[in-house]
């Protein structure tokens, strides 16, 4: 008979079909056991169980005989928690992105590792050397470069417990080790070194020029205050003429502290170069004033003798000349000046290089004391040169009234 099309076709196997909802059933009674055994262990109560597994730990040994020495040196066990070297250099490198170390591996002697620039420069490469000294394996010998690449590239990691203890003890030995610098930071450095050289022997000559100044005592001119000290202990010598030294520096019986006197510019240089020895102001004072004191008594011995020699014919030029002005040489100041400080003053109150128990040496002064001396300096010599030009004019008025005179005689 030929078959209808649309007619519903026959099972192949010649047994009955089990109606739908049987074997639904038959199906899930099946199942059932397979679900029963995948529940199976310790029943559930609902508590956090104190029990501790261990983790999964492996031994990895490097490539050496059974037999050899360094055999059980190099079993490393490491834990699931752990990573090697290697496996560290690696993570780190893609964490920073970096370039991948290269390793290579030469025999079993040495192992070259080379740290790539990570802008490509291959003038800037860092390679470095490990040398296989202790006499272990190929394997063991990269995880050691690895390991000292990983501490060149980073070394302030605390990867000691991540790592083996093996490793980890190697870790904490090279810790105290230099790091090889790349040849561009070398040159770096090197500039700055010779820049910060040259920064400091520039400051120190400015120093020297600018700041500070300079003062070498003469040694005869020293061993000649020293005697004066030694004399002024047996008798007051030093009060001249006048006999005795009052408290103002004045010598005793002198009024005729007038009769002398400096100019103004010489005057601020000889107080500038005497605060810069060290003397304080008053002293200063009272030691000019007992200088030009001592020169005007001189002066007046000096003219009292002329007169006696002279008899009354220069009556009226010595009583002229006691009551002119004239001007006293500044050098001989000072000198008569640090005579009397050094006499009168203590031992302690004197400056360093006018003691007797500190040797002669170099005085260094503020940049402030020196830029107040240079000031006076330089207003004494302004002042100088005009009482120069002045005496100059004098000079020539002088000259021209004397050509007039003898024109007139003539």
């Amino acid at each position: 008979m030929a078959k209808k099309k649309g007619a519903p076709t026959q099972p192949a196997t010649s047994q009955p079909a089990a109606p739908a909802g049987k074997g639904k059933g038959v199906a899930a009674g099946k199942e059932a056991p397979a679900e029963a055994e995948k529940r199976k262990g310790p029943p559930r109560t609902g508590k956090a169980s104190n029990e501790i597994r261990a983790r999964r730990e492996k031994v990895v040994t490097y490539g050496l005989p059974e037999g050899s020495e360094m055999h059980e040196k190099e079993q490393v066990v490491v834990k699931e928690w752990q990573r090697l070297p290697k496996q560290l250099l690696h993570e780190y490198c893609q964490r920073q992105r970096l370039p991948k170390t290269h390793l290579r591996l030469h025999g079993e002697k040495k192992c070259t590792v080379v740290l790539p620039d990570p802008k490509g420069k291959s003038v800037n490469d860092r390679v470095f050397v490990v040398d296989n000294e202790e006499g272990m394996s190929g394997k063991m010998l990269l995880e050691v470069a690895a390991l000292r690449a990983l501490w060149i590239l980073d070394k302030s990691q605390p990867i000691e417990r991540r790592m083996p203890k093996e490793f980890g003890d190697r870790w904490l030995k090279i810790s105290a080790e230099r790091v090889p610098l790349r040849p561009q930071e070398k040159r770096e450095l090197q500039k700055q070194h010779q820049m910060t050289r040259s920064v400091k022997q520039e400051a120190e000559r400015r120093r020297e020029l600018r700041d500070n100044v300079n003062l070498w005592v003469d040694d005869k001119k020293k061993d000649r205050l020293k005697d004066l000290l030694i004399a002024s202990e047996e008798a007051a010598a030093v009060g001249g003429v006048g006999g005795g030294i009052g408290q103002d520096g004045s010598e005793g019986g002198a009024s005729a502290s007038g009769s002398v006197s400096m100019r103004g510019g010489d005057r601020k240089r000889l107080v500038a170069e005497l605060k810069l020895d060290g003397f304080q102001p008053a002293d200063i004072e009272r030691g000019l004033a007992y200088a030009l004191s001592h020169i005007s008594l001189e002066e007046a011995a000096t003219s009292s003798s002329h007169q006696r020699g002279v008899g009354g014919r220069g009556g009226g030029s010595a009583s002229g000349s006691g009551s002119s002005t004239e001007v006293a040489d500044r050098e001989v100041v000072k000198d008569i000046a640090l005579e009397f400080l050094c006499a009168t003053l203590a031992e302690e109150s004197l400056p360093d290089q006018y003691r007797r128990d500190v040797p002669a040496k170099v005085a260094r002064r503020s940049e402030a004391t020196m830029r107040e001396a240079m000031a006076m300096a330089s207003r004494g010599r302004e002042g100088e040169e005009e009482e120069e030009g002045e005496e100059r004019e004098g000079v020539e008025e002088d000259e021209e009234e004397g050509e007039e005179e003898s024109v007139s005689d003539v």
